[in-house]
């Protein structure tokens, strides 16, 4: 008789969560070769499997980037990148948000980033608006290459900065 009572009161909220996909947006990686230039890689190839119900900070789910959709101004570069990424061997890069609050005019993102297979919490200040049936988000959020694992990436004589800067702008509908 509990489960049925636990199961009645579930079901509605279960049934209110919308299944959002990404209508349109990109997300980049920005670093830079030190005594060179900046790498900007982009990707509008997001695959999204994230769920909301009456609220923003009921957001959830995974976003997820093929590594080789990342893509910047010079394809040889983009070839050094891959193989430093070990594209074959971890094809995709995930970022699950867990939980979402609100600060101030803005929203508090939590969760992980899957890259280079470690997984390692993350957490970005994001700029969310709803339109219709339409929520966009929009924020950047760093990683460090080497905490997941990843050796620094060296062009001929110049070597790529760790850190990689990471900004998102994305509709889900």
């Amino acid at each position: 008789m509990f489960k049925k009572i636990i199961g009645l009161i579930i079901v509605p909220f279960l049934l209110q969560a919308a299944n959002l996909t990404v209508q349109k947006g990109t997300v980049q990686a920005h670093t830079e070769v030190f005594g060179d230039s900046h790498i900007d890689s982009s990707s509008n190839k997001i695959i999204a499997s994230m769920t909301m119900d009456n609220t923003i900070e009921s957001l959830k789910g995974t976003l997820k980037i093929s590594v080789l959709d990342l893509k910047s101004s010079k394809t040889s570069r983009d070839e050094h990148m891959y193989k430093a990424l070990e594209a074959k061997t971890y094809p995709n890069i995930s970022v699950m948000v867990q939980r979402v609050s609100k600060k101030d005019e803005k929203y508090f993102l939590e969760g992980t980033v899957t890259l280079h297979g470690v997984t390692k919490p993350f957490s970005t200040l994001a700029t969310i608006s709803t339109q219709g049936d339409q929520i966009t988000l929009k924020g950047t959020f760093s990683i460090s290459m080497k905490s997941y694992g990843i050796k620094p990436i060296k062009l001929l004589f110049l070597t790529v900065r760790d850190q990689v800067d990471i900004i998102y702008d994305l509709t889900l509908g």
